[in-house]
């Protein structure tokens, strides 16, 4: 009866131990949902602000070289033709249609460019001069209607999009056109610069989606229209117009992931131009490993059910055996370091669990000690964009809570370089300071984390402060006010003075590199003028793209430098390059298109001689600049780089040149030495200046065209008079001189004798 009743307190027990297996699958099961649902959405918002910082970025580059294109002298030259003048019969037509190929080719998300003149309906792009009408030629007119809408409001630029190309065989493919009329400051319009994206721009934006799903990507205008899908499939019809739906209603409810039918979709709306971009993860994919994790559950039960089963079947007696039996084995697999514990399997058992709870202690104190150096590379990570070390640390760093707020900015304190500073010698320890005075900031202010928070890293030269503060219109000033706050109590605690630029605010952990960026280029953009001030981005931004002024004048002389071979001038017209673009405090964007500018001048000059540019450089010189990431090292590049192939390859066309001419000089004195021949008719027929030729022909020759000419008539009249009979008049007559007086003269100068005193000298020597 005993045996019974443990059998049976046994298999009651085992019975009760499957219900918190059942509810913690559930709890896990339900947990894991959500937590999938969360990484998606963290994923999708990561992907989908890179799509957009990418299709922003390539709109203001194609801005940006639009405002470029308009300001070039061809362009200008083509636009103030008249209708009296037939475009295609202009000149600066070919030429204009060279650069637009050019720029097209060195831009991989540009299509097509088209120039068209407006009095005359004429365009003009990288392949065709062609009247607007000709359809047979060229059939992409839609954008007209938009030209006259922007005439009608005085509009200067626009983006259509989407809009569809239309090529020559009627197909048509969607795309983005930007349009910008000229002149810049216009009363009447006069021409128009079209610039196309590529199709594919939406595809190089995304590399995958998230967790490696065959999602959908949309991008969507604010008026609601479709831009563009990736993949673009016809046969999802009723799909994608069920997902777009949802996506303009997601958007104006705020929502940003949610799931709609057999998708997961999530949206994100750009505050710059009211587009909304979506991605679309199919909804088994992140599904999977829960559904896993259900299985393993339903296995766990099974067994556990097994064991109530085999506890029912065999005695209490001899489950009891079984587990002294494996409790005799672990024993004896580790004996205890207390041998007074030996034999007492439970004991045993306790003092292992005692010394894994200790190790469990000391591995959690380790983790607190190291927190700290966590924390700081994860920042360093988040503003440099590592985003292997970011997604690595993130979920270690999320339990602290480092970023509870809605916004993130960027702020980065510079020492200004005084020389009665106590800290010139001291970087290191005032940046220290800088760093936690920023961090008690709000300390020092008597306010609460709920207004902000703040954190710091230092780098070589600065100190940077990551600012964490609510989102809403009433808190976008707040980091330019925390920027002059933190420069005034610096100024007064430290006695020191600094500089400190603001970055763009963002909305995510993940885009501080964007925000870093922005902060270190407003600090840079006024490194020489700049002192005790605050430098919102934004504001520097729009003041030096408002000043710049390409320095034609200083390429212009770069230019003759390298058609004269004189390295040194071309150094200093470089220099003088540089620093134009230095003192009126270019952007990184404004100076990289300035200088792709003089790239393409540069190029030109060489393929006036070598259209096969890659038998001069080596490589594509456009492939080599775009890597180029700061002003030094794009500087450095023309320099060391692109300048000394130019020069030895201007000196070798002088050389081929110098040759041409001399041999072509030479072969004309040998064929013409009879006739009335002179350095001015040389000079004439060559193409160059009299005395260019007689220089060339004295430093390759070692000898003057006089001197030469005659030398050659000399040698003929040598072998006239002693293989011929002529007589004198005849043969000077056949060596080009008007009379035999002057024949005599030459003879006696050179010779020191006459002609006939060198016949019978002569003939005296084949006598003897």
């Amino acid at each position: 009866m005993r045996i019974r009743a443990s059998s049976k307190w046994i298999t009651q027990t085992l019975l009760l131990s499957i219900m918190p297996v059942i509810l913690f699958g559930s709890l896990i099961y339900y947990m894991g949902s959500r937590i999938v649902q969360e990484e998606i959405h963290r994923s999708s918002m990561e992907s989908l602000s890179q799509v957009r910082h990418q299709v922003e970025s390539d709109m203001v580059n194609i801005e940006q070289m639009s405002n470029q294109i308009a300001l070039q002298s061809d362009i200008i030259a083509l636009m103030n033709i008249q209708n009296e003048t037939t475009l295609g019969a202009f000149p600066r037509t070919n030429a204009v249609r060279n650069q637009l190929s050019q720029i097209k080719n060195v831009t991989d998300t540009i299509h097509s460019i088209y120039f068209y003149h407006i009095g005359q309906q004429i365009i003009v792009n990288h392949d065709i001069v062609s009247k607007v009408n000709e359809s047979r030629v060229f059939r992409d007119v839609s954008w007209l209607d938009n030209v006259d809408d922007m005439i009608a409001a005085r509009s200067l630029q626009k983006w259509v999009a989407p809009r569809e190309i239309v090529s020559l065989n009627g197909e048509a493919t969607s795309t983005l056109t930007h349009i910008r009329l000229l002149p810049m400051l216009y009363k009447e319009p006069k021409a128009v610069i079209v610039v196309n994206m590529k199709p594919d721009f939406l595809q190089r934006t995304i590399s995958r989606f998230p967790l490696n799903a065959e999602g959908k990507l949309f991008v969507m205008n604010k008026e609601g229209q479709l831009i563009a899908r990736i993949p673009d499939e016809s046969g999802e019809g009723d799909k994608d117009d069920a997902l777009l739906h949802e996506m303009s209603r997601i958007s104006q409810e705020g929502v940003r992931t949610t799931r709609v039918g057999e998708h997961f979709l999530s949206v994100l709306r750009s505050d710059k131009n009211g587009w909304t971009y979506a991605i679309a993860v199919p909804a088994y994919v992140p599904r999977q490993p829960v559904e896993e994790f259900k299985r393993i559950i339903i296995i766990i039960t099974v067994v556990l059910c097994l064991m109530v089963v085999y506890s029912a079947y065999f005695t209490h007696s001899k489950f009891q055996r079984s587990i002294r039996s494996i409790l005799d084995r672990l024993s004896s697999a580790r004996p205890s370091e207390h041998p007074q514990l030996q034999g007492d399997a439970i004991a045993v058992m306790e003092e292992g669990i005692n010394r894994l709870l200790a190790t469990v202690k000391e591995g959690q104190s380790k983790r607190d000690v190291h927190l700290s150096f966590l924390r700081s590379h994860y920042l360093h990570s988040l503003i440099h964009g590592n985003a292997v070390d970011v997604s690595r640390l993130a979920k270690e760093i999320d339990r602290s809570e480092l970023f509870p707020l809605g916004k993130l900015c960027v702020m980065i304190a510079q020492m200004d370089e005084s020389g009665q500073s106590s800290f010139r010698a001291e970087r290191e320890l005032f940046l220290f300071a800088v760093s936690n005075i920023g961090t008690e900031l709000n300390k020092l202010q008597e306010q609460d984390e709920s207004t902000f928070r703040m954190e710091s890293i230092i780098t070589d030269r600065h100190t940077v402060l990551i600012v964490n503060y609510p989102d809403g219109e009433d808190h976008d000033k707040l980091p330019v006010t925390l920027a002059d706050q933190l420069r005034s109590v610096v100024k007064q605690i430290l006695k020191q003075t600094i500089t400190i630029g603001v970055g763009t605010g963002v909305d995510s952990a993940h885009d501080l590199a964007y925000s870093y960026r922005d902060a270190l280029q407003a600090l840079r953009m006024n490194v020489a003028s700049a002192y005790d001030e605050v430098l919102p981005y934004a504001n520097m931004t729009l003041v030096a793209e408002k000043l710049v002024h390409y320095p034609a004048a200083e390429e212009q002389e770069l230019l003759h430098a390298l058609r004269s071979r004189d390295g040194a001038l071309a150094e200093r017209c470089l220099k003088a390059f540089r620093d134009e673009l230095d003192g009126e405090h270019a952007s990184l964007q404004m100076a990289k298109t300035f200088y792709l500018q003089l790239l393409v001048a540069v190029i030109r000059l060489v393929q006036e001689y070598e259209e096969d540019i890659a038998a001069v450089f080596g490589e594509n010189p456009y492939e080599s600049f775009f890597r180029m990431e700061s002003i030094p090292q794009i500087d450095n590049w023309f320099r060391e780089w692109l300048m000394s192939p130019i020069l030895r390859f201007m000196d070798s066309v002088k050389r081929r040149k110098t040759e041409t001419i001399i041999r072509q000089t030479v072969d004309m004195i040998h064929d013409r030495y009879s006739s009335d021949l002179s350095l001015q008719m040389a000079a004439e027929e060559m193409g160059i200046s009299v005395s260019y030729l007689s220089k060339l022909f004295k430093e390759e020759l070692g000898e003057t065209f006089i001197d030469y000419v005659t030398r050659i008539r000399l040698e003929k009249a040598q072998g006239l008079l002693v293989e011929t009979e002529l007589n004198m008049g005849q043969v000077a007559e056949a060596i080009g001189y008007t009379s035999v007086q002057q024949m005599f003269r030459v003879f006696k100068k050179k010779l020191g004798m006459t002609p006939g005193e060198y016949r019978e000298s002569a003939k005296t020597k084949e006598t003897e």
